[in-house]
């Protein structure tokens, strides 16, 4: 939406493409961590306050005794990375077309891996330390999702620490290409690119201001 508004053009002529992306990225996350945390919050006061009243209190007070500080922890975790990842990609999509029509043929593939998690959802949660449920989860695009799902089944450590450790290195790699896409296609105008005008985006090397 900046691009035809031309809100761009005046952002980067005193801020630089990298900068623009990052607080877009990171501003965002934010806002999903604080709405999270609202309604965390909220829905505890209600529970502490009217538990015993609520006809399902006695249900909800099960299912967050279920809930560990140790699972809440590898939420937050996997929500921030698996957020910077599909944000980067996204960012890098909406700066290289002019409007959302011409960004529906690229969003479709990625919204799938996003989509695939849902449909998942009920076989992860019946056996979530299967081999194919435990191979998929180092999928860094569906790591995220795969990774919560199983969070009832008490994953081991390992899976823990390797899924987090390939989707850093996926978020890093993804960032680092989004944002050289980002910096050329902000200002870029006319027919959305193809694929290998976006490969070649990649290689044009950054010019600093």
């Amino acid at each position: 939406e900046e691009k035809p508004s031309r809100i761009a053009e005046t952002l980067l002529a005193t801020v630089e493409p990298s900068d623009v992306m990052a607080g877009k990225t990171f501003g965002a996350a934010a806002v999903g961590i604080t709405m999270m945390g609202f309604w965390l919050a909220l829905i505890l006061g209600l529970l502490a306050v009217f538990g015993s009243t609520l006809p399902i209190g006695g249900f909800a007070h099960a299912v967050l005794a279920s809930v560990s500080v140790w699972s809440i922890a590898w939420f937050i975790v996997y929500f921030i990375l698996g957020f910077m990842l599909y944000a980067s990609v996204l960012g890098a999509i909406g700066a290289a077309v002019n409007n959302i029509q011409e960004a529906q043929p690229y969003i479709a593939p990625v919204m799938m891996f996003m989509v695939l998690p849902l449909v998942l959802m009920v076989p992860v949660v019946k056996d979530p330390n299967a081999t194919w449920v435990r191979v998929l989860s180092y999928f860094p695009p569906l790591t995220p999702f795969l990774m919560v799902n199983r969070a009832a089944g008490s994953p081991p450590l390992v899976d823990y620490i390797a899924t987090t450790a390939l989707l850093i290195v996926a978020v890093a790699l993804a960032l680092y290409g989004s944002g050289r896409i980002f910096r050329v296609g902000l200002l870029n105008t006319g027919a959305p690119p193809k694929i290998r005008e976006l490969l070649a985006w990649l290689r044009t090397p950054a010019v600093h201001k």
